[in-house]
């Protein structure tokens, strides 16, 4: 099902949140809610005071009926809270908890959420006019576990559609999300809430992120039917400071989360029909985490070992061989290529580069871009 978004008037979004702009005739409201809506519309925030209600308003102004909207308020301290206050309505519930994290934000809503789906949403995007109506009717069309759509990403400059592939088969969409051509962003899942639900499936705390790989490996391992909504209905706003930003920051949670994904394959019966796409999925969320990382942990040597036991001939996937040159510069993947032989040599060049860089200060040399030994002199 394609079809064009309308894009909603931009002079409505940029006004200043206050408590002159709550006018309930702009909101479709109803006294009460009897029967279990179609959709939970869950919204999470923490901090985002400046945007918060772009997206409230985005949803409330939705020309459909048949939702509740949820908005979890990870312990805001700045006006957060304030802003989503000028907006309550009947079809609207708020959940305040301590900033836990955005997966206690996401369980808490699970275990709030009456609708027949879940469609997840981060406080600082916003949603096209006439989204729920066509989530609504590809739904009515096509009855499904996941419904996967597309998405738009906003940057200051300009705005990029990013379309996600479809499948054919489980086997098929399992595979797109492993090899992270389906990345597991929560806005282009509409997951069946009792498909969450009877198979326990929940956001593991203890994972900041990359917790949405995790349960979106587990609901497409369950999932008995999936179906796409070709074009996007989200705008995801990437701006400076935004989680996603910082992602080179969360290395533990990238690893704990593929161990994550691992064992739920494990567990059910499909870790050996993956391989490649494992391999990849350790390629980029634990072996680039540790090129960049300090090295001299622990951990890291551990972590090498394992990765080593697992996938012998890592630099040898497809997927990975295609993928070098566009992540890593020459020097980079000549680093990549000595850790993936051995730990002791991959750490050993990383250290004489760092020496090769200090010496070159001192003598006044900048080193060429990925080498270690030539460079030109400053002076």
């Amino acid at each position: 099902m394609t079809g064009a978004c309308r894009v909603w008037p931009q002079g409505l979004f940029q006004q200043k949140e206050t408590q002159t702009f709550a006018r309930p005739d702009l909101f479709h409201t109803q006294k009460s809610m009897p029967k279990a809506p179609l959709l939970s519309v869950v919204v999470t925030a923490h901090n985002i005071e400046k945007y918060i209600g772009r997206c409230l308003r985005s949803v409330l102004t939705q020309d459909f009926d048949d939702y509740e909207l949820i908005v979890i308020d990870d312990g805001s301290t700045d006006r957060t809270s304030e802003v989503i206050a000028i907006y309550q309505c009947a079809r609207l519930r708020v959940l305040t908890q301590p900033n836990r994290g955005v997966s206690a934000a996401r369980n808490a809503a699970l275990d709030a959420a009456r609708g027949h789906y879940l469609w997840q949403l981060d406080g600082d995007d916003w949603i096209d006019a006439g989204a729920l109506a066509r989530i609504a009717r590809q739904l009515a069309e096509t009855p499904c576990d996941i419904l996967v759509t597309d998405l738009r990403v906003d940057y200051p400059e300009h705005s990029e559609l990013i379309t996600l592939p479809a499948a054919a088969s489980q086997a098929g969409w399992l595979s797109n999300v492993l090899s992270l051509q389906a990345p597991s962003w929560p806005p282009t899942r509409v997951y069946r809430r009792a498909l969450l639900v009877e198979n326990a499936i929940r956001y593991p705390e203890h994972i900041r992120y990359s917790e949405d790989m995790c349960v979106d490996v587990a609901a497409f391992c369950h999932a008995s039917s999936v179906s796409k909504l070709d074009g996007a209905c989200y705008h995801y706003v990437r701006r400076q400071g935004s989680l996603t930003g910082q992602a080179g920051r969360y290395i533990h949670d990238d690893i704990r989360a593929y161990h994550y994904v691992r064992k739920t394959l494990d567990e059910q019966g499909l870790l050996g029909r993956y391989p490649d796409e494992l391999a990849y999925l350790a390629f980029r969320k634990v072996f680039l985490g540790l090129l960049g990382a300090g090295g001299n942990e622990p951990w890291h040597a551990a972590e090498y070992r394992q990765l080593r036991k697992d996938y012998p001939h890592l630099m040898e996937v497809a997927a990975v061989r295609q993928d070098l040159p566009v992540r890593l510069n020459r020097g980079k993947r000549l680093l990549a290529h000595a850790y993936a032989l051995n730990h002791s040599l991959g750490r050993l060049l990383k250290q004489g580069g760092r020496l090769a860089k200090r010496v070159a200060g001192r003598l006044g040399y900048t080193p060429l871009a990925g080498q270690g030994g030539g460079g030109v002199r400053t002076e």
